[in-house]
């Protein structure tokens, strides 16, 4: 199995820690919980514009506000989902 499949998560041996395995899930604390705000920051524009660098078939526009402004607002909504539900 190559390792870019695997996942590795250190965690104390437990009741939950076991039940990863039983139920197969893993669990993910909520955001709010984090003590390094960063650690939730989206930055869809700047993966955008990593990803069109490194595909040559595609371009970015020279004025790309409006592309720019969806990343923002998909960013808000994106967050009001997944990390402070």
């Amino acid at each position: 199995m190559a390792s870019e499949n695997l996942i590795y998560k250190y965690k104390s041996f437990n009741k939950n820690s076991l039940a990863i395995f039983i139920n197969c899930e893993l669990y993910f604390a909520n955001a709010e919980s984090f003590n390094d705000p960063f650690d939730t920051q989206l930055k869809l524009y700047e993966a955008l514009r990593v990803f069109v660098d490194e595909h040559q078939e595609y371009e970015f526009p020279e004025d790309d506000s409006e592309i720019r402004r969806i990343c923002i607002e998909a960013e808000s909504e994106i967050k009001k989902l997944v990390f402070f539900p």
